[in-house]
């Protein structure tokens, strides 16, 4: 994808519609907690149930609402210096779409998962349904191994239990012939 005349891989999180395709979706909700944990890592931050869908901050807030505001145009580390995971967060957020691959620094599987759903957004229409139909490919075919495993087992435990049986009535018939 060119974005202004540049190549760009990965999906820019800091726009409306960048920020939502990475945090937004329920393929998505380990990084959105990911990011929020560290965040605020005081707080017991966890997903509610389907019918109270989105991600909460420690107890049900009442009386009282909290702004957090991450100046993410100011945050000024380079790779090198990041020390925190919110300084690695930073980092990705301001310049996620400037960047051709993941960085040394960033090497937790959070932000593997948080790369991957970044290139993935990134894709035009035509490279997503190519990336759809490849899965779905590839889904069918560990179905389908899983499937023949499944079944390879129940043949097996049925040609056992009839081995045990006729192994059985043989020394049951031997028993008695003597």
């Amino acid at each position: 994808v060119e974005i202004e005349g540049r190549k760009v891989r990965y999906i820019d999180p800091l726009t409306d519609w960048g920020f939502k395709r990475l945090f937004g979706s329920e393929m998505n909700k380990e990084i959105l907690l990911g990011f929020l944990q560290d965040l605020f890592p005081e707080k017991d931050i966890r997903y509610l149930s389907n019918e109270n869908a989105g991600a909460t901050v420690g107890e049900r807030m009442t009386d009282n609402l909290v702004f957090v505001f991450l100046e993410v145009d100011r945050f000024g580390k380079s790779e090198d210096r990041l020390e925190s995971m919110m300084d690695k967060w930073m980092y990705v957020l301001k310049n996620l779409s400037r960047l051709m691959a993941r960085p040394v620094e960033l090497q937790e599987r959070i932000f593997r998962k948080l790369f991957e759903a970044a290139r993935i957004a990134a894709f035009t229409r035509d490279e997503l349904d190519e990336y759809t139909n490849d899965m779905m490919t590839e889904n069918d075919r560990r179905n389908a191994i899983d499937y023949a495993r499944k079944q390879g087992r129940a043949e097996g435990r049925a040609e056992g239990v009839l081995a045990g049986r006729a192994e059985r009535a043989k020394s049951h018939s031997q028993t008695f012939t003597q």
